[in-house]
């Protein structure tokens, strides 16, 4: 499944997940495990540079979308297992920097925010002056949306999140 592209400079890169399912049924929700996918392609040609599965240990692992710079990329989704990290137990928030030139990680975090499902639907790359690799986040905290400003190792800077339930922040620019 793509869910997201994004371009630098020289690249193109799309981004989704992928499952295996222990049964016949083609439906998103029979999967069993998910693992993230991420193909980076020459802007010019189209052709592959390179792909990359990032697996976890059990669990749905989603991506929903992605920012770059001319370094890196940056990816955020959600897991329910030990993708980048332990588990809460419930769907933990994940994200991960990625160099464009071999999408190796070179940055990620993987953490809950509450004691129920935390979701980043939406992420921005920022690389200030002073060359720090800022992130800022969007999603949901226990079916509540909140917007963040992080560090590409989760080091939480600022968070805002809304008193409303059922709401989600699903784009951030």
């Amino acid at each position: 499944f793509s869910w997201a592209i994004t371009r630098s400079d020289q690249h193109i890169f799309m981004i989704g997940s992928e499952g295996v399912s222990t049964r016949r049924k083609r439906s998103l929700l029979d999967y069993q495990e998910m693992f993230i996918i991420v193909r980076a392609m020459d802007y010019n040609t189209g052709n592959e540079l390179w792909p990359q599965k990032y697996i976890g240990e059990g669990g749905l692992n989603s991506i929903y979308s992605t920012s770059s710079s001319n370094e890196s990329i940056v990816i955020s989704g959600s897991t329910q297992g030990e993708l980048f990290g332990s588990s809460t137990g419930m769907e933990d928030v994940v994200v991960a920097e990625i160099n464009i030139e071999s999408g190796e990680l070179t940055d990620f975090f993987h953490g809950g925010f509450s004691s129920g499902d935390d979701i980043a639907f939406s992420i921005k790359y920022i690389n200030t002056l002073q060359n720090e690799r800022n992130v800022f986040i969007g999603g949901t905290i226990s079916e509540k949306a909140f917007v963040g400003k992080f560090s590409t190792k989760g080091t939480q800077f600022w968070r805002v999140e809304s008193s409303d339930k059922y709401k989600a922040t699903v784009s951030v620019h």
